[in-house]
């Protein structure tokens, strides 16, 4: 697994998400009630607290024959997608 920064680009056809946070955006999200593409999931710290973050699939698209990429996106707000947790 690889941390990708959120608008980091990459070269891909102009229908297909270009950045992480593209890609994020892209993911329906109706809230806690109606998550769509996301799932609820407890990440838990090494000093044992916890918190809800969203979790979901995502693809992130590319020229060439390996595309698309996937991705593994996390956040603690879906709604806003802030930096420091997204």
């Amino acid at each position: 697994m690889l941390a990708l920064k959120r608008r980091k680009g990459l070269g891909a056809p102009a229908y297909a998400d270009h950045t992480p946070i593209d890609a994020a955006r892209a993911l329906a999200w109706g809230g806690p009630g109606h998550p769509g593409d996301r799932r609820r999931v407890q990440r838990r710290f090494r000093d044992g607290h916890t918190e809800i973050w969203w979790a979901a699939d995502a693809r992130l698209g590319s020229w060439g024959p390996d595309e698309p990429y996937r991705l593994v996106i996390a956040t603690t707000d879906p709604a806003t997608l802030p930096d420091a947790s997204t």
